[in-house]
Parts: C-alpha cells; sequence; structure tokens
C-alpha cells in the first residue's frame, strides 16, 4: 500500500577572546536576538485558572488551557510546564484549520509538559460527545516549522473528531485525539523530538474522513519516539485508514509501553484498515517493547486486530514481554486475502527483522473473512522475519488457517489447526 503519510541540526559560536563584562552585554544581547532567544529565557510554569475556553489574552490570574498553551508556545527554545486543575475542559472556540492554537485545536509548537490532576479528574475535550468535537484535541508540530517534545500526565483527553481532508502541506488530515510530529526527523532517521503520555486516559477520538485517509485517532505520532506509561488508549476509531488507537510510523523511531492498556479500539476502511490497537511502520531500525500491557477487543477491518507491525526497506526489532496479554481482537476482512493476524501481524518486511515474544499470553483472538471464508492467524500472522517465542501461551484464538499461528512464506508453511492451547516452555524460533 502506498504510504501517503510520510513528511518531511545545532551550531555553538565558539568563544575567543575575554572582554570586560560590561563590553560583553550588548554582544550577547543582540547575538540573542538575531537567533530569536530571548535573553535570560527560563522555563515558567503556566497555572490554568478556569474551565471556559478562552482567547482573551495573556495566561495570568485568569488563564484559560488554550492561553496557557499559547503562552507555553511564546516561551521559545525552554520546556514549560502547564498544571491543568482537576475539570472538564470543552473546546469551544471553531476553526479547525488554524495552527496556533487560537482556535479548533490545542496547537503545541514549544516543548512543554501538561499536568493534570489525574486521568478521572482532568479531562481535555474537543466536544461533549464522541460526535460534536470540534476538531481534534492536540497538535504537536503540525506545521513542522518547530521541534516541540510533549509530555502528557494524568490527564484524560478525548472526544477529538477530525474530519479534514487530505492535507499533505500540513497532514492536518492525521490524529483526533494527540497528533505529534517529529520535526527533525527523515524517512531513515528519528527525530529528537518525543512525544510522552503518562498516567492519562486518551478515549473517544475518531479520525472521520469517509473519502480520505486520516491514521491513529487516539494517538498519530510520526518521525518521533513515543513512550507510553501505565496509561489506557481506549475505544478510538478510523474509519478509512489504519491505527484505531495509535498509529506510529518514521524511519529508527521507538514506540515503549510499559503498564497500559490498548482496548475496543477500531480500524475501518476495508483494505486500509490495519491495526485497529496499535499500527507500526518504521522505515529503518525501527525498535518497539511492549511491556506488562493488555492489547484487548481492538478491530481491524484488515490485517493486524490487536498490533500490526510493518517495517520496509529496513529491519524492526519488536519485544513483547512481561505477562502481556493479548486477547479478544478481531481481523475481520472485507476482501480476499486481507483477514489475517486476529491479535498480532507480522508484516516485517525488511531484512533482519525479528520479533521477540517472552512471557505472553495470546487468546481468544480471531481472523476471518465473511465473504470468502478466508482469514490466517487467528492469535499470529507472521509474513517475513524471525519470530521468538518463550514462556508463552497461544491458546483458544480462531482462524479457517493457521487459529493459533501461520507463517506465509515457509514452506511448509508453518501453522496450528484448533483453538487448543500451545504452551512454549522452550524457545520456538521461526524465520521467514
Amino acid at each position: 500500500m502506498a504510504n501517503t503519510l510520510g513528511k518531511n541540526s545545532r551550531h555553538a559560536l565558539p568563544r575567543k577572546n575575554r572582554a570586560p563584562l560590561a563590553a560583553l552585554l550588548p554582544a550577547l544581547a543582540m547575538l540573542c536576538f538575531s537567533f530569536g532567544i530571548a535573553p535570560g529565557a527560563q522555563a515558567a510554569t503556566f497555572p490554568v485558572t478556569k474551565i471556559a475556553d478562552t482567547n482573551d489574552g495573556a495566561c495570568n490570574a485568569d488563564c484559560s488551557l488554550r492561553e496557557a498553551v499559547r503562552a507555553a508556545n511564546a516561551s521559545v527554545g525552554v520546556a514549560d510546564v502547564i498544571n491543568v486543575p482537576a475539570g472538564t475542559y470543552t473546546l469551544t472556540i471553531p476553526g479547525s484549520t488554524e495552527d496556533a492554537a487560537a482556535t479548533g485545536d490545542l496547537d503545541i509548537t514549544d516543548t512543554v509538559t501538561i499536568n493534570g490532576g489525574g486521568s478521572a479528574n482532568t479531562i481535555i475535550q474537543s466536544g461533549t460527545n464522541n460526535a460534536n468535537g470540534i476538531d481534534k484535541v492536540f497538535s504537536v508540530n503540525q506545521t513542522a516549522t518547530s521541534n516541540a517534545s510533549a509530555t502528557f500526565n494524568g490527564v484524560t483527553v478525548r472526544f477529538g473528531r477530525n474530519t479534514n481532508p487530505v492535507d499533505l502541506v500540513n497532514f492536518s488530515h492525521l490524529g483526533a485525539g494527540i497528533d505529534f510530529f517529529g520535526t527533525s526527523g527523515t524517512l531513515s532517521s528519528c527525530g529528537s523530538e518525543q512525544l510522552t503520555i503518562t498516567n492519562s486516559v486518551i478515549t473517544d477520538n475518531t479520525v472521520a474522513n469517509t473519502v480520505s485517509p486520516g491514521v491513529g485517532a487516539g494517538v498519530s505520532a510520526d518521525n518521533g519516539d513515543l513512550v507510553i506509561t501505565n496509561s489506557t488508549i481506549s475505544k478510538n476509531k478510523t474509519t478509512n485508514q489504519f491505527g484505531g488507537g495509535i498509529t506510529h510510523i518514521g524511519g529508527g523511531c521507538q514506540l515503549i509501553m510499559t503498564d497500559s492498556t490498548v482496548s475496543n479500539n477500531e480500524a475501518h476502511g476495508g483494505a486500509n484498515g490495519e491495526g485497529g490497537g496499535i499500527f507500526v511502520r518504521q522505515n529503518v531500525n525501527g525498535t518497539v517493547e511492549i511491556h506488562n500491557s493488555i492489547i484487548s477487543n481492538n478491530t481491524s477491518e484488515s490485517r493486524g486486530g490487536g498490533i500490526k507491525l510493518e517495517s520496509t526497506p529496513g529491519p524492526l526489532t519488536a519485544t513483547i514481554d512481561q505477562q502481556t496479554v493479548i486477547f479478544g481482537n478481531t481481523s475481520l476482512g472485507t476482501g480476499p486475502g486481507i483477514s489475517e493476524g486476529g491479535g498480532v501481524d507480522i508484516s516485517t518486511l525488511g531484512a533482519g527483522s525479528t520479533t521477540t515474544l517472552k512471557d505472553v499470553t495470546i487468546t481468544g483472538n480471531h481472523a476471518d473473512d465473511p465473504a470468502d471464508g478466508g482469514g490466517r492467524g487467528g492469535g499470529i500472522f507472521l509474513n517475513l522475519g524471525t519470530l521468538n517465542v518463550s514462556l508463552s501461551r497461544i491458546t483458544g484464538n480462531t482462524a479457517p488457517m493457521g487459529s493459533g499461528l501461520f507463517g506465509l512464506r515457509a514452506r511448509p508453511q508453518p501453522r496450528t489447526t484448533g483453538g487448543a492451547a500451545t504452551v512454549f516452555r522452550v524457545p520456538l524460533a521461526v524465520t521467514l
């Protein structure tokens, strides 16, 4: 499938001779201004003081979340903090194609940490339900002209709704909950920017582009590392593309998820509806680590009901371990040969790709195509690469071909039949 989502470093001036401090100050000030750096810039903390979504001035004693984001954006070159107390913060200023946080979503253009009062207490939403959101909720580096990293801690992000048509300039059609782009990355190298989500819930977000592709309804992360800890990504949906819960794309980037849940997400769009829970595409030397997490009850209309892993042309190294459970996911194909990997679909096309499953349970997953009775790999579908399995259980999965495991390219094809348990107490290695 053609990738329509591809998007597109620092020097120091040597100090020569010492000079009296008084003589140096004007020169240093001029140098700072010439680089757009405010002299003496320091990280600031912006406390949000009101629920209403206003944009009527500076973030002072009367500061909305939108005004706090705009103030942090203006504090260029430092890592600011926005503290958001308990409450439900609903975005109400319409305008989905503006990229300075004045209208629509909250556009982040400088490094920031957004701290809430806990995911059950601080709720940030783009509407009052998942059908009336005015825009996505957050965008980071939307126009690819800034280099922000962003951390979300102790918040719920919900009801983002993205109906933008394909936009190959600013890529506004991507994401609905949190849309992140690592500006310094390329197709062959990961950007220095990072998206971090901790102690948070990303839920009920929708990419609703019915006639054009838009990915990553819950989290769309492109060209930067993505770190998710103790968080839940649930009930997010794409209507015409991949990555219902999470999409992670780039060149040599890392996805690290620990103690988290990805559940009840959906990827629709026929053959394009891949990775109901998680979709990963890395071009070179990508890394995926999933530790002590739950991937459950996600659905795709194509490959990878729970997880879809893909890499081309370079290798992808994936490790899923520490009692991770992958259960109840479904790949429900809508055409011949595309219902694969109810639990995990591994389409790692790059030479040297390796997926390691250790201390993992894969159960109750299903791959089937009602149209032609096909479906391969109820638990795992392996297209190409090396799969290492140890200390794991694959049980109760269903598919017309390879209920537990289906390996495509080897002859004879390695596959399991029936839904009985397959327990790996010693390593199994399959290389295709």
